[in-house]
């Protein structure tokens, strides 16, 4: 069940707010579960004040595409733990997709993942309901169903859907439904069982490659049948310069689409993987560096709409493997804003407005939630930042039950010290609480 909002004052902080364009010092009053005021005010009696002064308060964070693992996967993952774990990353609403065992396709299952993650008392858990039966592409799933449960969106995730003729009706049904579709774009037939991307480097670390093409092929499709049908779609992980350029050609021509990027591909390249260090398999593969040039550039024009985590968290068993066996993925909620903070916004290669309106306004708008802004009558989802916190990032001190991250080790600046989840504050000086035990 949904706990009632409180009323909390906070004092002294820099307020930011991409959607508007606000960026003034000032407080900001939370009244039964909404933004109320803003300017010099006077405290209250009962009301909960939180200092935040010298600290950025922004709309909390927005995930448009996290693996929560519950149901069938617990040891890896709960709805619980991954739902603390995006609150102290400063998220304070998540999308929960469906590749869990069993996959949500239904309502029934819906509901229980919506329901667990209210129980959770954390981010808000938003249900991504499954596209096809099982994921397994066929036949649709019960869309409508799930709907009425609460799904904001529907997706197979990593399965894609090969049939265009499935996807297409999976793309009229979206749009009757007024959800988006959000999906990965890969060949998958042309991907075979490829590793790394194709070229020199893939030839000499003996590893199987993975054709050019493989992503633009299943991108040009998925453009072509959104133009047709005008719904809304969404663009998972895209990884190459000729992919963004694709989508930069379909919004010119009035196609319906966003699309999203993840942190690995802005941060790293193939490279990486010369160690053969499985911490870096992850799909789509890493990419040559005229690609994260592409999408970094993407990032700051707005062509990519949104910044995804990725959270794809992996147990020992599945991830400490040789590069070619192990599982692809890693967390990432609790390390997302640090590291593009660190090394694109103090680096000068992006604006802090641009970092957090792809975190924040657009996410929303993709998922059509009323989250991801700071005005009077908005819901109080907030969180605010400590943007001179130098720290290291430790994978024993991660909340998520997943300690396997890229970043292990990295010094970083900027982390959430505070976040206020529908008017209740959850994260306080960088300490969870929870109504759960």
């Amino acid at each position: 069940m949904s706990r009632p909002g409180g009323d909390v004052l906070i004092r002294g902080g820099r307020v930011f707010d991409p959607r508007s364009g606000r960026d003034e010092e000032c407080d900001l009053r939370v009244s039964g579960g909404y933004i109320a005021e803003f300017g010099q005010l006077t405290p209250r009696g009962g009301e909960e004040e939180v200092d935040a002064k010298g600290l950025l308060v922004a709309p909390g964070l927005i995930d448009i595409c996290v693996h929560l693992r519950e149901p069938g996967f617990e040891e890896i993952e709960t709805i619980r733990s991954g739902a603390r774990a995006a609150l102290a990353g400063g998220f304070t609403s998540i999308a929960a997709m469906p590749d869990t065992d069993p996959p949500v396709d239904n309502e029934a299952s819906a509901t229980y993942v919506r329901l667990k993650g209210e129980e959770a008392d954390a981010a808000r858990v938003h249900v991504v309901g499954a596209l096809t039966r099982g994921r397994e592409g066929k036949t649709l799933s019960e869309m409508g169903g799930m709907q009425r449960a609460g799904a904001v969106a529907f997706s197979d995730e990593e399965n894609g859907v090969d049939s265009s003729e499935i996807f297409l009706r999976a793309l009229r049904y979206g749009g009757m439904l007024d959800r988006p579709i959000l999906t990965r774009c890969e060949d998958r037939a042309l991907r075979g069982s490829g590793v790394a991307s194709s070229g020199l480097l893939a030839d000499l670390l003996g590893l199987p490659s993975i054709p050019d093409g493989t992503e633009e092929v299943a991108v040009e499709r998925n453009l072509r049948l959104a133009r047709s049908v005008g719904a809304d779609l969404h663009l998972l992980h895209l990884s190459t310069a000729e992919s963004i350029s694709e989508v930069a050609q379909a919004k010119t021509a009035g196609v319906p689409v966003t699309c999203s990027i993840t942190p690995q591909h802005l941060l790293f390249t193939e490279e990486e993987i010369k160690s053969y260090d499985p911490v870096f398999k992850c799909n789509p593969p890493l990419r040559r560096e005229s690609d994260r040039a592409a999408l970094r550039q993407a990032l700051r024009d707005g062509c990519v709409d949104a910044v995804s985590s990725a959270h794809a968290p992996r147990g020992e068993g599945e991830k400490n493997l040789e590069f070619i066996y192990a599982m692809n993925g890693t967390g990432g909620l609790e390390t997302t804003f640090a590291v593009l903070y660190t090394k694109l916004v103090e680096e000068g290669e992006l604006s802090l407005h641009r970092l957090l309106d792809s975190l924040t306004t657009r996410p929303a708008r993709i998922l059509k939630i009323p989250y991801g802004e700071l005005k009077v009558g908005a819901p109080a989802d907030i969180t605010c930042f400590d943007l001179k916190e130098e720290w290291t990032i430790d994978p024993a001190e991660l909340v998520s039950n997943s300690k396997i991250t890229p970043f292990a080790g990295w010094r970083v600046r900027g982390r959430a010290r505070h976040a206020i989840v529908g008017g209740r504050v959850l994260l306080r000086d960088r300490e969870l609480r929870s109504a759960v035990s």
